[in-house]
């Protein structure tokens, strides 16, 4: 008997349970819909590009522009707006604005008409700021000018750099007043140190532009190539040069042990074809009654980037006479 009014109890208690949600869900949608017919104000924020630009018009600060507006409306006519208020980019002709000196402008009445098209007719602005929009622009042509990237950068221990440093574009059109861009013969990336470097670094750097100048380029790609050392042993025969003439010249030993520091990535490149290990007879050393010549090694392959480690650095030799055979 117990068991039979405990399972009832809990039978209500479902009914009782699914009864409020559904309440719930019928006074919130009760809520909703008096609520969406209140006015209610809201910021968006609308990008302006523009464009159709004449022929040798060129913009100082940039093409595009950004007004916030708050508008009023109800809230139904709301629900469209993005979560983060912004409205696609709308564009403006250039033959809409008036040029004033150097400012191709859009006065506020003009600014508010060309906004009020571009949202809901029920839709009433309250506000927009800024209340005008200028283009600061210049009949004179664009100047190309050089980049110089000046960051700096130190690899790790026995790491090294494994290349040149790649920056790009290394040229760009800059646009501005001409007392400004007489004075400019390049621009400048920003200062950065990048230490304790153990791979290749890819990055960005904002390119530093004077007042009263616009280039569409505003960060260079950089490119810092790094590599970690290895080692690479060689055997190579002594080559012997400016020997005198009429004289065979015999070095002891006959070759030298070579140790390259490379790059990882060059290991397998790398051969004995690479560099020479050569004893000038001009160079011969005979103070203190030695007659030693110090070993030299040359690097054939200019381009291939490693350092060499001698370990002997002197050969003795014999000079002996050669004899005419008759």
């Amino acid at each position: 008997m117990k068991e039979k009014i405990l399972s009832m109890i809990e039978r209500v208690k479902r009914k009782n349970a699914i009864l409020f949600l559904v309440c719930l869900c019928v006074s919130f949608v009760g809520w909703f819909v008096l609520k969406s017919k209140e006015d209610f104000e809201v910021e968006v924020h609308i990008p302006i590009r523009l464009v159709d630009i004449p022929r040798f018009v060129y913009s100082v600060r940039g093409l595009t522009a950004e007004v916030d507006v708050v508008i009023s409306d109800k809230g139904e006519n709301l629900i469209s707006i993005g979560e983060d208020h912004t409205y696609d980019t709308l564009e403006l002709s250039y033959s809409s604005l008036e040029e004033v000196k150097s400012n191709a402008v859009l006065n506020s009445s003009e600014l508010r008409d060309f906004v009020k098209k571009r949202l809901p007719a029920s839709s009433k602005i309250v506000s927009i700021i800024p209340s005008t929009l200028e283009f600061p622009f210049t009949r004179n042509a664009p100047k190309i000018v050089d980049v110089k990237f000046v960051a700096s950068y130190s690899p790790k221990r026995n790491h090294s750099l494994s290349g040149e440093v790649e920056y790009s574009p290394k040229r760009i059109k800059l646009i501005g007043i001409p007392e400004v861009l007489d004075t400019i013969t390049a621009l400048y990336t920003e200062r950065a140190s990048f230490i304790e470097l153990e791979d290749t670094l890819r990055t960005t750097l904002r390119l530093i532009q004077p007042e009263g100048t616009f280039a569409d380029i505003k960060r260079v790609n950089v490119m810092i190539p790094i590599e970690e050392l290895t080692q690479k042993k060689f055997v190579l025969p002594i080559t012997m040069r400016n020997v005198p003439e009429g004289y065979r010249m015999t070095v002891f030993p006959s070759s030298a042990d070579v140790t390259c520091v490379l790059c990882l990535g060059s290991y397998t490149k790398m051969d004995s074809s690479y560099l020479k290990v050569v004893a000038d007879y001009r160079n011969m050393d005979t103070a203190n009654n030695k007659k030693v010549i110090p070993l030299i090694v040359e690097k054939v392959e200019k381009d291939f980037k490693f350092s060499v480690n001698l370990l002997q650095k002197n050969v003795d030799y014999v000079l002996e006479k050669q004899l005419n055979e008759e």
